[in-house]
């Protein structure tokens, strides 16, 4: 009985890990998606450009606009240029 276990144990820590291994890939894609996500849950507006080249996503004039309450007014932050790049190992830069 305790080979049986240990086998089923075994199969049962491979199948884990190894879904928890698809899990953390990443691609460029996924990552500016969740923070854009992210951003518009908390109130801004996201607008800017995107262009895929190769493995690196460049993001261009990503504005982030809220508006402030109670007032005739809002806030805006811009970002001119950026970059994630996918590393080839399931992570981003």
């Amino acid at each position: 009985m305790s080979i049986h276990f240990l086998r089923g144990s075994t199969a049962a820590a491979l199948c884990i890990l190894s879904t928890q291994a698809a899990w953390a890939d990443l691609s460029a894609q996924d990552v500016w998606g969740e923070w854009r996500d992210y951003l518009a849950s908390t109130g801004y507006e996201v607008t800017g450009g995107e262009s895929m080249s190769g493995n690196t996503l460049t993001l261009t004039d990503v504005t982030l606009t809220m508006p402030v309450p109670d007032e005739d007014a809002s806030v805006s932050i811009l970002i001119p240029s950026m970059s994630l790049t996918e590393n080839g190992d399931g992570t981003v830069n």
